[in-house]
């Protein structure tokens, strides 16, 4: 009988031990989830920060270039004086006297295209983009509409400008309804 009261002590003392391993394990699986939560959380505003980071490249401070286009630009057709669309034949009369007129055009639409192709991928910030060049890509569209279609005829390419045509649509309407909320663009 003495036997078997040991045997079932070493029985329960090992189930005791089995159980409290268990316990022990199970409160540090749950610390690792916690820490891996807390590891995807970093991650997640890290990538976040990198985004907006990436947005506020955009900014016409750092691009010398896209600031001489606009000057050149402004200078040609009082580009952020006028509300109008750029009539194509004053478009044709400027590039004829001016050849670097079209490629201070073609350098500020595709600037802009590129930034569309940014917030389409998520590489940019929508919402940092709308705020920093927003108003400025809509205006841009309307004022740019006749020379956009007009390359796109000579090229026979409708996709030239296609994705900053459709941003600036979209921040347009955003302008018209400010506290819609963009989402990012697929």
């Amino acid at each position: 009988m003495n036997a078997e009261i040991i045997k079932l002590i070493v029985e329960v003392i090992s189930l005791l031990v089995i159980i409290i391993s268990l316990v022990i394990a199970i409160q540090k699986l749950g610390k690792l989830n916690d820490q891996l939560h807390l590891v995807k959380q970093q991650h997640t505003d890290e990538f976040e920060w990198k985004k907006r980071e990436s947005s506020l490249k955009y900014s016409g401070l750092f691009h010398p270039l896209i600031r001489e286009s606009k000057h050149i630009l402004q200078e040609e057709f009082n580009l952020y004086g006028r509300s109008d669309s750029i009539p194509k034949q004053e478009l044709l009369d400027k590039m004829q006297n001016n050849v670097n007129v079209q490629i201070h055009i073609n350098n500020l639409l595709t600037y802009y295209e590129n930034i569309s192709l940014s917030t389409q991928k998520g590489i940019a910030d929508i919402d940092i983009i709308y705020d920093m060049v927003g108003k400025t890509m809509a205006n841009l569209r309307k004022k740019l509409i006749n020379y956009i279609d007009y390359h796109r005829d000579i090229a026979k390419n409708e996709r030239l400008w296609k994705e900053f045509e459709h941003l600036a649509t979209e921040f347009e309407k955003r302008g018209q309804n400010p506290s819609e909320k963009l989402r990012r663009i697929a």
